[in-house]
Parts: C-alpha cells; structure tokens; sequence
C-alpha cells in the first residue's frame, strides 16, 4: 500500500490517497489499519490516519478522514487539513489557479489558503472556527490519584478530541487539601490514549 507521512508542527500522520484508489475509502478494516500504522513500534508510527477522498459535493475541492491512533474516528485536525491542501495541491492538481481549496471534513468545509512556491505549497493556513463544546469525559479520567511529593492529589481530567492530539485541563477535588496549593499545567494525552499530568506548586 502507498502512503505519504507528513506532519504540520510536530502533529504527524499517515495519508492515503482514496482519490486515485477510492477502494481504500470502502475497506471494512479502517480502525484496524490506523492502529496498526500509526503503532510507533511495529506500524510506521504516528498521531493517526487520514485518508484523501473524492468530495461529495463538486463545488469542493477534495474531502477528508481522520483516524485516530486508536482507531477511533474524529472529525478534523487542523495541522492534518493543512496537510491534506498540500497533497491535493502538489499530488492532485487541485487548487492550481485559485491558490486556495476547499476540504470537506467532518466539521463542515474549510477553506485553506495556499502559498506556492515553484509548484509547491510551502504554507497553507486555515480558519479552524470556534472550539467546540466537551461533550465526552472518559471514566478513566475520573478521580485519579496522583503522586505529588510523596502525597496523594486527587484530579480528574476533562478532554476533547478534536484535532487529533487530544488536549485536557485538570480540575481537583474541592475536598482535596492540595487543591489551594497545587495548579495544573499543560495537561494532555498521549497517542495511545494515556493521560498525563505535569503540576506546578503555587505558594
């Protein structure tokens, strides 16, 4: 199987084009080839899988699908979008002349801005729009108990899966005795799903 693994700031996934080959889009198997290319030890290793589509409407320029690591599946990433204008534009053909393309994605379209250099996209940029609303809290991240110097500070972490590396904000129990003296930092998600947590001691 063909594929091009590209990356917008870090956030890397693996791309497959279902324009020249649209039986990959009909694959029965999709989770389960994201999680295995995306696995960083025997896969290719990345944040996920995307796949390039044919649009639905022909007023659009090309479509796109997003896998997570896990194979479930999201409905946009805006470093993977950028992506996606960039294959369209140098792989495709697509968006030559209007030096901007429009990408279906799970959240509605999105136009991307193209600047080209000698045939090549060397920035595309897009307006991502307003942050959604969190509408899921995996039981996992309910009530952790974390070590901090040598104590035990129960958190929960909040997260959103919205752009293929899932972000999150901890928020400790009032009843906790670090609650006034602790504060959360730059709170996240691994790939594979795993959260964690860096604190900084407030006086």
């Amino acid at each position: 199987m063909r594929f091009v693994k590209m990356h917008g700031i870090g956030n890397d996934y693996v791309y497959l084009d279902a324009v020249s080959d649209p039986s990959i889009e009909k694959r029965d198997d999709l989770a389960v080839l994201a999680r295995r290319m995306s696995d960083r030890h025997t896969g290719i290793g990345s944040d996920g899988l995307i796949l390039i589509c044919a649009p639905r409407d022909e007023k659009n320029d090309v479509r796109m699908r997003m896998f997570n690591a896990d194979g479930s599946e999201s409905e946009m990433c805006g470093n993977g979008v950028r992506c996606v204008a960039k294959f369209a534009h140098d792989r495709l053909g697509l968006g030559a002349l209007q030096r901007s393309l429009l990408v279906e994605t799970g959240r509605g379209v999105l136009e991307i801005s193209l600047i080209v250099e000698r045939g090549s996209v060397v920035r595309a940029t897009v307006a991502m729009g307003p942050m959604g609303i969190f509408t899921y809290v995996p039981s996992s991240h309910l009530s952790q108990y974390l070590p901090v110097n040598a104590r035990s500070v129960s958190a929960s972490c909040v997260t959103r899966y919205c752009s293929g590396v899932s972000f999150a904000r901890s928020v400790f129990s009032s009843s906790s005795s670090f609650s006034s003296a602790m504060a959360a930092s730059a709170v996240g998600v691994r790939s594979d799903s795993t959260p964690y947590y860096e604190f900084s001691a407030r006086r």
